[in-house]
C-alpha cells in the first residue's frame, strides 16, 4: 500500500526523492549549494522535533511532549550558566581592583609631584611633621609638667605644608600661621579673634581641617573614606627615646577626649624611614633615617640613595587587629610611619622567621605607624623621582629598610 499511496519501501514519501533528499529522508546537501543546504536542513530538523505532522512517517520519528526543555537539558544550561558566572565573577573583580590600583598609585604621584613643587619653592621637602627634629626623652613627651611637649607645637602633617599645591588654598588659609612654621609654640599664641590659644585644638582652622575630607587623602580599595567609626584618633607621631637602644613614635592621647570632632584620616603617610625618625642617639640608625622624617629639614639633594632608590610617601591602613580599625592618625597632625611598623630594631629581630610579615600589614593586622594595604598583594608606594612601586609583600625585608633610607648607599635592585 506505500507504493500505491506515494511512499518508497522505506515509509518516506517519494516526493523527498524528486527534490534532492536521501533515501533516509534528509537533504543531500552534497548536491545543493551552501546557503540552500543549510536552510533546509534546519528545516528538516525543526519540523522532525516541534512542527505538527499528520503522517505516519514524521510520527515515527517525533518525540511525546517534545515542545520545551526536557529536564536532563535544562540542568546542563544551568550548569553551563553557574560556570560561566564563575568565570566572570573573578575575573571583573580583578578589573575593578586594577582600576582601584591604578588611582591609588595616581593619588601617590600628584602627592610626591606636590612634594617636589615645596622642594622647588622651599629649596627643601616638606617635614613629615613639624614636630621636633631630636628624638625627645618619652617621659619629657608625654608628662612633663611645665608643658607638655605635644602640647607645645601642632605637629602638622605633610599633607597642612601641602594644601596650597593640592588645590586646597582655601583651606589653607582658614589655619593659624603656626601650622606652617617649624617648631613654633602656639601656647600664648592668639587667634585672629584675639583669643588665647592653649593648644593646637584651639587655634584657628583647626576644627574646620581635621573634619574636611577630600579624594587626594584615600585609597578606594579601603573603607578609611568612610570615616574612622569609633576608632581612637592620635596625631603628633614623634619620635621619642625610652633608652640607648630603643626607639619609639609616640603621639598626643586620644584626640577625640580633648576635643570632639568627627575626625578625618588618611592611606597615605610619609617615610620616616626604618626607624621612627628624628636624630637618634644610635647613629646606626641614622643612616637609615626617611625623605619625611619628624622636623627634618631634607633637600632632594641631601638622598645619597638615589631618587628612584627612596621612598617618599606609602599606604597605610591605621591599627587593625582581626579587620577592626581600632586607632588611627588625623591627616593633619602626624602624618608619618616608620617601615618597620611594629617589629623590632633589625638588631633584635631574633627569632623571627619573616620580619617583611610585621612591616608591610594587610586589612586583617596593621599598625598605626607602619605601612599596609587594602590590596591584595603589594603595598603601593612612591619615590622621590615621582615614580610609583607596588612593593609584594614577600620583599626581603633588608630591602625595605635600604628603600626606607637616605643615607644607607645599598642598592635596592626594585
Amino acid at each position: 500500500r506505500a507504493f500505491q499511496h506515494g511512499h518508497s519501501s522505506t515509509g518516506i514519501p517519494a516526493r523527498a526523492f524528486q527534490h534532492g533528499h536521501s533515501s533516509a529522508g534528509i537533504p543531500d546537501l552534497h548536491l545543493m549549494p551552501f546557503s540552500m543546504a543549510t536552510v533546509s536542513f534546519v528545516r528538516v530538523v525543526f519540523e522532525h522535533r516541534v512542527a505538527p505532522v499528520n503522517d505516519s512517517w514524521s510520527l515515527a520519528f517525533k518525540r511525546p511532549n517534545s515542545i520545551g526543555f526536557s529536564l536532563v537539558e535544562l540542568i546542563v544550561v544551568i550548569g553551563v550558566i553557574a560556570i560561566m558566572i564563575g568565570v566572570l565573577i573573578p575575573a571583573v573583580q580583578y578589573a575593578r581592583e586594577a582600576s582601584r590600583t591604578t588611582t591609588c598609585q595616581n593619588n601617590l604621584r600628584q602627592i610626591a609631584l606636590a612634594a617636589i613643587n615645596f622642594e622647588s619653592a622651599k629649596k627643601c621637602l616638606p617635614a613629615g611633621n613639624l614636630g621636633y627634629a631630636q628624638a625627645v626623652d618619652w617621659n619629657d613627651f608625654r608628662n612633663t609638667p611645665t608643658g607638655i611637649h605635644w602640647r607645645k607645637v601642632p605637629s602638622s602633617s605633610f599633607w597642612v605644608q601641602l594644601l596650597p599645591y593640592i588645590e586646597q588654598q582655601e583651606l589653607a588659609s582658614q589655619l593659624h600661621p603656626a601650622f606652617f612654621r617649624k617648631g613654633e609654640s602656639l601656647v600664648g599664641a592668639k587667634n585672629r579673634d584675639n583669643t588665647d590659644v592653649q593648644w593646637f585644638g584651639d587655634a584657628d582652622g583647626f576644627r574646620t581641617a581635621a573634619e574636611t575630607s577630600f579624594p587626594l587623602l584615600f585609597c578606594p580599595s579601603d573603607s578609611l573614606s568612610n570615616g574612622v567609626g569609633n576608632a581612637i584618633v592620635f596625631g603628633g607621631t614623634q619620635p621619642v627615646t625610652i633608652d640607648e637602644n630603643e626607639d619609639r613614635m609616640d603621639y598626643t592621647p586620644d584626640l577625640q577626649s580633648l576635643l570632639e570632632l568627627r575626625y578625618v584620616s588618611s592611606n597615605f603617610l610619609g617615610c620616616s624611614g626604618a626607624p621612627s625618625g628624628g636624630i637618634h642617639q644610635d647613629q646606626t640608625r641614622h643612616k637609615y633615617r626617611g625623605a619625611l622624617s619628624s622636623g627634618e629639614i631634607i633637600r632632594l639633594s641631601l638622598i645619597r640613595d638615589g631618587l628612584a632608590q627612596t621612598i617618599l610617601f606609602g599606604e597605610s591602613l591605621g591599627y587593625r587587629e582581626d579587620y577592626q580599625l581600632t586607632r588611627a592618625q588625623s591627616w593633619t597632625v602626624g602624618g608619618v610611619a616608620r617601615m618597620r611598623g611594629n617589629s623590632p630594631w633589625m638588631t633584635d629581630l631574633g627569632g623571627i622567621f619573616n620580619p617583611t610579615d610585621q612591616m608591610l600589614g594587610t586589612s586583617r593586622e596593621s599598625s598605626v605607624v607602619g605601612f599596609a594595604s587594602a590590596h591584595p598583594l603589594s603595598v603601593n608606594f612612591v619615590l622621590a623621582d615621582g615614580s610609583t612601586v607596588a612593593t609584594s609583600r614577600s620583599t626581603d625585608w633588608m630591602i625595605l629598610y635600604n628603600l626606607a633610607g637616605i643615607a644607607d648607599a645599598q642598592e635596592t635592585g626594585e
